[in-house]
């Protein structure tokens, strides 16, 4: 999901999540058959990486294996859909509200 705020001049009374720019955020779908190629980094809670094994194979193979992406925040697959209201919606309505321009643009990829 992409979130983005136009919101250039805030006043003191506003909001901290009134913030300008371009939000990222990961939603982990619930899956019966989770991936082990998927790795959410310990430290830095917002990346996530995948870890891509190289096939064994006596030809030389000089492909990247990991991939790392850090995203504003991850929602995980345990998340109900209020969770993911209060954590994405929400902000964007008060901008709305609040007479700002914002966007929420949400990608899915569900034929997997």
């Amino acid at each position: 999901m992409v979130i983005t705020n136009n919101a250039n001049e805030r006043s003191d009374h506003e909001s901290d999540q009134n913030e300008t720019g371009i939000k990222v955020y990961l939603r982990i779908r619930p899956s019966s058959n989770p991936s082990n190629y998927i790795k959410r980094d310990d430290i830095e809670i917002n990346r996530i990486s995948f870890q891509i094994p190289k096939q064994e194979d006596d030809i030389v193979n000089n492909s990247k294996s990991s991939y790392g992406f850090k995203f504003t925040g991850i929602i995980d697959e345990k998340a109900k859909q209020k969770d993911v209201f209060r954590t994405v919606g929400l902000s964007v309505i008060k901008n709305v509200m609040a007479g700002y321009h914002s966007t929420i643009f949400a990608v899915s990829n569900a034929m997997l």
